[in-house]
């Protein structure tokens, strides 16, 4: 069987394929990073994914989504220092399969949704990363009302000129120390202190780039 966190990235890429399409017209074989077309995209939310993990209890590994996303980035292949990303999730679209529980991460112990709307993140820093097709992306991430720099690993997944037209995906991962946001109500014997987010993204070249 799939380790726990391969087996979440797996599902992250297949969920997008539930989402209708175009069947008709061909598409041409993805490229890398190096072959991407230079250009601004914008996200698709229908075919992008926001999930996060957390601990529980010291014995588990909590999973849950975000289904309302929205942004966009500048990719550069030649020179990808130009290169930026910004994204923003709408944390009222928050779902852990019940309820209650959803109302508990929308209150002020955690994501204070009724005072703090959005949750985003802004690019200050694109590098290529040691891992071949990776980039190493540092921003600012904002999260119950508070901003903190953190560093993403970014996958490129690919890019391609496709039946809806030319696009390009990415797969960031990066970790939040949810005491440094203010979200330290429940000590971490109860609710573990990192919270790990998988954001897939697929995004549409805008019209007159590339």
């Amino acid at each position: 069987m799939l380790p726990v966190r391969d087996a979440l990235r797996a599902l992250v890429l297949l969920a997008p394929l539930a989402a209708l399409v175009p069947l008709s017209s061909s598409s041409a074989a993805p490229s890398g990073l190096a072959e991407a077309k230079a250009g601004t995209y914008s996200v698709d939310p229908l075919h992008s994914s926001a999930v996060f993990s957390i601990g529980h209890l010291g014995v588990s590994e909590f999973y849950g989504t975000f289904e309302e996303m929205a942004g966009s980035f500048e990719l550069d292949p030649s020179d990808v220092t130009k290169s930026s990303i910004v994204m923003a999730i709408e944390p009222k679209s928050v779902h852990t399969r019940h309820p209650g529980r959803d109302a508990h991460v929308l209150n002020p112990d955690f994501l204070d949704a009724e005072a703090h709307p959005e949750m985003s993140f802004k690019s200050t820093r694109v590098a290529r990363s040691e891992t071949e097709g990776h980039l190493s992306v540092t921003g600012d991430m904002t999260l119950a009302g508070i901003t903190k720099p953190i560093t993403a690993d970014v996958r490129f997944v690919g890019a391609a000129a496709t039946m809806m037209g030319y696009r390009a995906g990415l797969v960031a991962e990066f970790d939040v120390d949810r005491f440094e946001f203010g979200m330290d109500a429940l000590p971490e014997a109860a609710v573990g202190r990192t919270i790990h987010f998988v954001l897939s993204v697929e995004a549409a070249l805008q019209d007159g780039d590339g």
